[in-house]
Parts: structure tokens; C-alpha cells; sequence
């Protein structure tokens, strides 16, 4: 089970790791986002601390309905007990989960301040 909290800032947030070409692990900390349809984004910094290899660009469509291309990466993350290969968009802002990791998990949340945010597989 993964486990976080709703922050202060209403965001539900939870940690995993993620792992670079190079064998490098880093937790890193996302906010879930039931609006993006892919995998994870991580901004520039967290993208070169972990030494993330290019695979290209991808046309996103943004959360104000605004089109642009974002540069796509490739990294390991610790999920559910297991090791999955997941492009990664370049983003600004924050680490986001989105909704193509959470398939085949239950999200549970209590939505208060400092409230328990749980993601478990679906058996």
C-alpha cells in the first residue's frame, strides 16, 4: 500500500521511489492529479538529479485546454511492490501522478487537512 496526506494546500499527496538509468533512487514526492492521463511529471531539476535519458517530445494538451509539446524521459518507480518502466513528462511546477499509474489501484482519501490518503492494488 502506498500511503500520504491531503496537504494544507487541499493536495493529495504521496511519496515513491523512482529510479534512474544509472541505479540512483531518489523519493520523491507527488501530488496525485485525476486530470493527467499519463504516467508521472517531474520538473527539469528532478529529471536531471535523477540523470533521466530523453525519448523525445509529447503534444499534451494542459489543464487550461492549452496545447504544447513537453519533452518525455524514461525512469523506474517502486510501485505497488513492483518495478515499472514509465515515460516521464518535463513539466513546471510540481511531481504529479497521474491516472495511467493509478489503473488498477482503489484511491481512498480523507478529504480534510492532514488527512489519510491510501492507493492499493485491486486484487
Amino acid at each position: 500500500m502506498i500511503t500520504g496526506i491531503v496537504t494544507p494546500a487541499h493536495e493529495a499527496a504521496i511519496r515513491f521511489e523512482v529510479e534512474g538509468p544509472d541505479r540512483r533512487v531518489e523519493t520523491v514526492e507527488f501530488a496525485i492529479d485525476t486530470g493527467f492521463t499519463g504516467f508521472i511529471a517531474l520538473p527539469a531539476s528532478w529529471i536531471a538529479r535523477l540523470g533521466l535519458p530523453f525519448v523525445g517530445f509529447k503534444q499534451a494538451t494542459l489543464g487550461d485546454g492549452t496545447s504544447t509539446m513537453l519533452g518525455m524521459f524514461a525512469a523506474l518507480v517502486h510501485w505497488h511492490e513492483r518495478i515499472l518502466r514509465v515515460p516521464v513528462l518535463e513539466v513546471e511546477g510540481g511531481a504529479l501522478v497521474g491516472m495511467r499509474l493509478l489503473h488498477g489501484s482503489r484511491l481512498q482519501m480523507d478529504v480534510v487537512e492532514n488527512g489519510p490518503v491510501r492507493i492499493e492494488p485491486i486484487q
